[in-house]
């Protein structure tokens, strides 16, 4: 059964209601619809949550033991994973590159100049390299703060093949 609720000119929300009967046989019918429809709730509010989440996170590596991947001689790997905050961004950043860099970023992200060209590739890679205390993981924080991304810390060192 639909129900349609439309508003006053005060308040123009509309709100559709849904009713659903569920109706069950046997003698412990009224019990399993009932856990059914508890188990189904409990369900959309886990979704409902992971969907008003909108905490970032930055995984590392980690090899998972002795573990192979199924089938393969390769290693497995697990992730950990640690919460971005919100206090690196570009604002706090400070280097000559950060304009024309955000530029080449909104090109990206927005499909402008060279992205826009029909079998561009749709990839951008950057490469950082310098001791430590020079700003990589900032800018990557920033970069992740940016594009409201994850982040996934790959050591390439440890990559045995090209696929």
């Amino acid at each position: 059964v639909n129900e349609q609720q439309v508003g006053n000119e005060n308040n123009p929300m509309q709100q559709t209601k849904t009713i659903y009967h569920i109706k069950g046989t046997g003698s412990n019918a009224a019990k399993l619809v009932n856990e059914w429809i508890e188990e189904a709730f409990e369900w959309y509010k886990d979704r409902r949550k992971h969907e008003q989440d909108t905490s970032r996170f930055f995984y590392v590596a980690i090899q998972g033991g002795d573990s192979k991947k199924e089938g393969t001689n390769a290693p497995k790997y697990l992730f950990k994973q640690y919460l971005l905050s919100d206090h690196k961004t570009f604002n706090s950043l400070f280097f000559p590159e950060k304009e024309a860099l955000l530029s080449l970023i909104d090109q990206f992200t927005q499909k402008r100049g060279k992205f826009a060209i029909e079998g561009f590739p749709d990839k951008l890679g950057l490469l950082l390299d310098g001791p430590p205390g020079t700003g990589k993981t900032s800018l990557i924080k920033a970069l992740a703060h940016h594009l409201n991304r994850h982040v996934v810390s790959v050591n390439l060192a440890k990559i045995q093949t090209n696929r």
